[in-house]
């Protein structure tokens, strides 16, 4: 689905979206790499499954929209990825309760 038909269909403000998507990306990256990350080293794996969930959805989303543009943005959220999922390996390997 087109994101122009989903901001017809529900009115979202256009700079609403920007921090949305960004929350989402932040929430997908930190839920995955909790359930992901396990054992030891929390920092180091996050930070690997973090750059990979980051390159890979790139990866996609530029093969369904059909370009290719490695940008600034591009940068940020890599460095967002990379970040967040560090921070989730080291809430991952710390928890108490093994889910």
């Amino acid at each position: 689905m087109n994101s122009r038909i989903i901001l017809y269909l529900f009115s979202i403000p256009n700079e609403v979206i920007k921090p949305v998507n960004y929350l989402i990306k932040v929430l997908a990256v930190f839920i995955g790499c909790f359930f992901a990350v396990k054992g030891e080293n929390g920092l180091i794996k996050g930070v690997i499954y973090g750059a990979i969930i980051t390159i890979v959805s790139f990866l996609f989303f530029s093969l369904l929209s059909g370009s290719f543009s490695l940008d600034l943005n591009f940068l940020w959220d890599l460095l967002l990825g990379i970040a967040v999922g560090g921070i989730s390996g080291i809430v991952a390997v710390n928890r108490k309760v093994n889910l």
